[in-house]
């Protein structure tokens, strides 16, 4: 995220980031609010969409977290996300 990308986040505006293998769009905004999108711009199909519970800060855990994994293993995420399974969980609590 660029410091004006950032800038424009902490704002309340939606951006545009774009994963490491750089096949996956994620358009976010601070309400954790997302949509996940595969393709070229102008061409993209939806992968995913929803919201992203953030409790305390404006970048709280829970988003940070969300967009390291879709850095690094978007397919995982849409996988997990459509299952349900997606959650950030406290060291020491099981399942």
């Amino acid at each position: 995220m660029t410091s004006e990308q950032h800038f424009a986040f902490m704002e309340g505006s939606t951006i545009e980031l774009e994963n490491q293998a750089q096949d996956h769009r994620l358009l976010i905004s601070k309400s954790g609010d997302f949509t996940i999108l595969q393709g070229p711009r102008g061409a993209a199909i939806t992968q995913a969409s929803g919201t992203i519970r953030s409790y305390k800060y404006p970048l709280g855990d829970e988003i940070a977290a969300f967009l390291d994994w879709f850095n690094h293993k978007t397919l995982e995420l849409i996988a997990n996300w459509h299952c349900g399974t997606f959650g950030i969980k406290k060291e020491g609590e099981l399942g």
